[in-house]
């Protein structure tokens, strides 16, 4: 299939360092990209049930970025699809957000400075829609990690859009509304004995509001869906993109502070820390989670 190609560029919020972004999704992103040509990230993109190819290529520096932009189409967009694909892309990456008060108050802040430091520039990257971030979350609620990635990865290869580019085939999640659709016949993959609990999140998000602030979206998932808070954290940090508020409780996250704080560190210290960070608890958190990854 001939593919139509779209050029542009974006500029990302200073500091955004984009070989972070290329790290953490070779790393840790579940879903589909070639990370593997320098300064290059590509990867696919679900826009109106078609699946694009995005590439993005670094021209500037951390303190003044600069990305450009190559969008592969199926079909022709328009001026005005084709911003809303670059707006798509800018959330998936978390280039639109103010990250600099995060620093003004981490690096005073001891062994947290040096993640930091290692993550410079570091902006979110989500999953590639809130829905595929719920289905990874109630997939790992048991614990198993490996299996949960293994099972997701296996929803994204047997339903997922796919489109052909340079000889390399890249797969988009599916939808809440296709794999809602499906009966329990159709599914043919192992998907950790969750398959009804699945498709009920599939039901859920797929006839989801829109959410403009983390408090009513943690309503929605606590009311809609049967996630933990860590799979509703998850879901409203890495799916939805809301970073100020942790709804965890602090008996969960004081392990994962004390990786990084020494183990004498208690209760009370978390508590001390998410007053301190203020709207960038959820960074915090993340950036917690970024230090396993050394």
């Amino acid at each position: 299939m001939d593919l139509h190609r779209y050029e542009g560029h974006l500029n990302p919020k200073p500091p955004y360092e984009f070989e972070h972004s290329k790290r953490f999704i070779r790393q840790a992103y579940l879903g589909d990209a070639v990370t593997d040509i320098e300064h290059t990230l590509t990867f696919p993109l679900l826009f109106q049930d078609q699946c694009l190819i995005v590439s993005l290529r670094s021209r500037g520096k951390v303190e003044s970025p600069l990305l450009m932009l190559t969008v592969h189409s199926p079909i022709e967009l328009t001026d005005s699809q084709f911003a809303d694909v670059q707006i798509r892309i800018q959330s998936f990456l978390g280039l639109e957000e103010e990250i600099q008060p995060l620093y003004s108050r981490g690096w005073d802040d001891d062994p947290f400075a040096d993640i930091l430091d290692k993550w410079y520039g570091y902006h979110q990257v989500r999953f590639s829609s809130p829905f595929a971030s719920a289905c990874y979350a109630l997939l790992a609620q048991n614990g198993e990690v490996a299996a949960a990635r293994a099972a997701w990865s296996r929803l994204l290869n047997r339903y997922g859009l796919a489109q052909e580019i340079d000889g390399q085939t890249l797969r988009t999640f599916p939808t809440a509304s296709a794999v809602a659709s499906l009966t329990l016949a159709d599914v043919e993959i192992d998907l950790l004995g969750q398959t009804d609990r699945l498709q009920a999140v599939a039901r859920s998000f797929s006839s989801r509001p829109e959410f403009s602030d983390a408090h009513t979206a943690n309503k929605w998932l606590r009311e809609e869906t049967d996630l933990n808070e860590f799979g509703r954290q998850l879901v409203l940090t890495r799916g939805f993109g809301f970073t100020d508020t942790i709804f965890q409780t602090k008996e969960e996250l004081l392990p994962l502070a004390q990786t990084i704080y020494g183990h004498n560190f208690t209760l009370d210290g978390v508590t001390e820390r998410l007053a301190y960070y203020e709207g960038w608890q959820g960074y915090w958190l993340l950036h917690l989670q970024l230090a396993e990854l050394e």
